[in-house]
């Protein structure tokens, strides 16, 4: 099992001990700070800052030696979850560059969770582009990170067990079948041990999807006053499809 990124200096660390260049780490870091701006105050339905899911993705990414701009495309693939207004595309292309830009939309778009997607993915790949070949290991690798640690059974309101069970083969496949063996292998090993972990009903929480924390939406919309019932408890990212 490779170990993985989950800070700025892991994630910078992983990427000079690759080779990185100095332009390529400049945008990286740009990359960071955009996702660190833009989801200060989110956390995973598991209560981990949704920045260190982030990094992760992106690491695993690149331990997949893949270019620096799928890498820098993973560490920013949530960023479209409100949406993608015009605005918010200006400033990724301008922080990260537009083929950057163009891969995040790629994976926003990039449908994933319908239950017959995957085979069709698995179908089609001889015939998929560079770019989908990239986007699938971007998919991949988040699959990979929302199982490690077995923390999607702490998620104790999402139907895990359907999931790895209805599309757990088929997904180690695809990571195979694109000659991923060390990613085929841990996604296999994760999907094994989260069936297999049992948590006493105390430690799980009920959170559904990532939210934000209700204090920090208060300040970022620039809402006085103590809490009350117009402000939700947590308010829940876009799913993609």
């Amino acid at each position: 099992m490779r170990d993985f990124a989950l800070t700025y200096p892991q994630l910078m660390n992983q990427a000079l001990g690759q080779g990185f260049d100095e332009p390529s780490l400049g945008r990286l870091r740009a990359a960071y700070d955009f996702a660190l701006k833009f989801f200060d105050g989110f956390y995973r339905a598991q209560g981990v800052p949704f920045i260190c899911h982030l990094v992760r993705t992106a690491s695993i990414v690149l331990a997949e030696k893949q270019a620096p701009e799928a890498v820098m495309a993973a560490l920013l693939h949530s960023a479209y979850m409100f949406g993608a207004p015009a605005s918010r595309r200006a400033q990724l292309k301008q922080k990260a560059g537009e083929a950057v830009e163009s891969l995040v939309s790629a994976y926003t778009e990039f449908p994933w969770r319908a239950e017959k997607t995957v085979q069709t993915h698995l179908e089609k790949l001889p015939g998929y582009s560079l770019q989908t070949r990239q986007v699938l290991v971007m998919r991949l690798a988040n699959e990979l990170e929302d199982h490690l640690d077995e923390a999607m059974v702490y998620r104790g309101v999402f139907p895990y067990q359907e999931w790895i069970e209805t599309r757990g083969k088929t997904i180690i496949e695809l990571a195979r079948r694109m000659e991923r063996k060390e990613l085929a292998e841990e996604l296999e090993q994760n999907f094994k041990t989260t069936l297999m972990r049992s948590l006493p009903e105390i430690v799980k929480r009920r959170c559904r999807d990532a939210h934000e924390l209700p204090e920090h939406r208060r300040r970022r919309l620039g809402i006085t006053g103590r809490i009350g019932t117009k402000i939700k408890q947590w308010i829940p990212l876009k799913k993609s499809a």
